[in-house]
């Protein structure tokens, strides 16, 4: 527990796959780049590339990187702990980096509620679809919610930004408005 107690605590940025830089909200501060991928792809399994007991290499979002090998199946064995101490961009320091995490609710004119990763509308249409959707399922017999997971935002014909609190995508030629809806908003790590 020494170790722990004696480790300075990580600031959460993720580099994903494809390249992006996020905070630990889910916002894109650093566009993808040749160089971004570049270094993705040489850098060791961390925070949004997970080397997992069966050797396998996931990415947050459970997507598979490399299959299973023996070498790291040995690498996983051999490997020490690492302390989960996160720094988050508000301050707060804790041992889970989902922990914080929210699901943001925007409700259409008909008041059908999706949850997207960002809080506030995004700037352009590459950085909405670089955002991802949770599909979720609503399980009537439990009466609670399961997440089927988070995906790319499905086809859409545009995107344009009304407001930070609004937006509207045309999907089939129908117009839909979002406005954030932020007391249906609920924290991952409860579901």
């Amino acid at each position: 527990m020494n170790n722990y107690d004696n480790a300075e605590p990580k600031a959460l940025k993720t580099l994903n796959s494809n390249g992006q830089v996020l905070d630990d909200s889910g916002n894109v501060i650093s566009d993808t780049s040749d160089y971004w991928v570049q270094l993705y792809n040489q850098t060791e399994p961390k925070v949004d590339k997970i080397l997992h007991s069966d050797g396998t290499i996931k990415d947050a979002a459970g997507n598979l990187i490399q299959d299973t090998t023996e070498f790291n199946v040995k690498k996983y064995n051999q490997a020490e702990s690492i302390p989960a101490k996160y720094l988050h961009s508000d301050g707060t320091i804790n041992e889970n980096p989902t922990s914080t995490e929210k699901a943001y609710a925007w409700v259409d004119t008909d008041d059908n509620v999706a949850y997207f990763n960002f809080n506030e509308s995004p700037e352009e249409d590459v950085d909405f679809e670089a955002s991802k959707l949770l599909s979720i399922d609503f399980d009537t017999k439990l009466n609670g919610i399961s997440i089927i997971q988070a995906s790319t935002i499905p086809n859409y014909e545009s995107y344009t930004k009304n407001s930070s609190s609004e937006f509207e995508i045309v999907v089939n030629g129908v117009t839909h408005t979002y406005t954030r809806g932020d007391s249906k908003d609920f924290e991952l790590w409860k579901i």
